[in-house]
């Protein structure tokens, strides 16, 4: 059942970045970025919680410190993901499957952590979690590495090394 349950999710992210035809590549990238994010403002995440629990944030919505790491997690990508929509045509959606694939499992990565602790046993009590675990920084660098010649490709194949066509008068 937990095999199942991470399989859905990935796939679940990936059809829904190939279904919004968002390049997924960025949104790839922005999730790279919010992992960062959140990283760097781990030593400053009490304060930050905090500070939006007395003063921005009604007492009935208190949010935990996992909840605003989720947050700066997700933002860039979703962010991303809403204003890269549409941005990449039916031609492209073959090229698209690998970094959708790659961000879904890279958000799984990240996430997982951040979840109550009845979620994560529900993803991380299966064999394709403890592969993932396992072999999660070559798993990383290959999508990474992937994910940038991919992005180095679209770059040049919009017309890069085509001249420009004018007429002399």
């Amino acid at each position: 059942m937990a095999n199942i349950l991470l399989l859905v999710i990935v796939a679940g992210i990936a059809i829904a970045l190939l279904a919004l035809r968002t390049n997924a590549l960025y949104v790839f990238f922005g999730l790279c970025a919010g992992n960062a994010l959140v990283q760097f403002a781990d030593r400053n995440m009490a304060y930050v919680n905090g500070h939006l629990n007395t003063s921005l944030v009604p007492h009935s919505l208190v949010t935990s410190q996992s909840t605003v790491q989720l947050a700066i997690l997700l933002l860039p990508p979703i962010l991303i993901a809403a204003l890269a929509k549409h941005d990449n045509g039916p031609a492209k959606w073959p090229i698209q499957v690998f970094p959708a694939v790659a961000t879904a499992i890279l958000a799984v990565l990240f996430v997982t952590p951040l979840l109550s602790m009845s979620l994560q046993n529900s993803i991380t009590q299966n064999k394709f979690w403890n592969l993932l675990e396992q072999y999660q920084v070559p798993v990383v660098g290959v999508c990474v590495l992937i994910c940038i010649a991919l992005l180095i490709m679209s770059t040049y194949s919009h017309g890069h090394g085509a001249k420009p066509h004018h007429k002399s008068k």
